[in-house]
């Protein structure tokens, strides 16, 4: 984990207070984080924090029928619930299709 925190502080792009919230997440779910899964949740997680910091793009929406899965998913309330505390941790405001991707990758760490 501290090798993908490390890579994270490294990137041209991550601002200090990306980095900052980072680790607030780590911290916050510390205990949901372990293995490839949570290094590539939070490398995606500071790639959108990135985005929504500057604004400057908007990802596409994940497909209808993807979506559609993912909220059938039994941990997806628990998942939707993880997000907006880890949000709250944030000083940016979100685009729902970030939240649709950042739901989908909690639904994969919480399995």
């Amino acid at each position: 984990m501290e090798k993908t925190l490390l890579k994270i502080q490294e990137l041209e792009s991550t601002s200090q207070q990306s980095y900052q919230f980072i680790c607030s997440v780590r911290d916050h779910i510390g205990y949901l984080l372990g293995g490839s899964q949570s290094e590539i949740f939070l490398m995606h997680l500071t790639m959108a924090h990135v985005r929504q910091e500057r604004q400057d793009s908007i990802i596409p929406p994940i497909p209808t029928v993807i979506k559609a899965e993912i909220e059938k998913e039994a941990n997806y309330t628990l998942a939707k619930n993880l997000c907006q505390e880890i949000l709250g941790l944030s000083h940016v405001s979100w685009h729902e299709n970030e939240l649709d991707y950042l739901h989908a990758h909690l639904v994969v760490l919480l399995s």
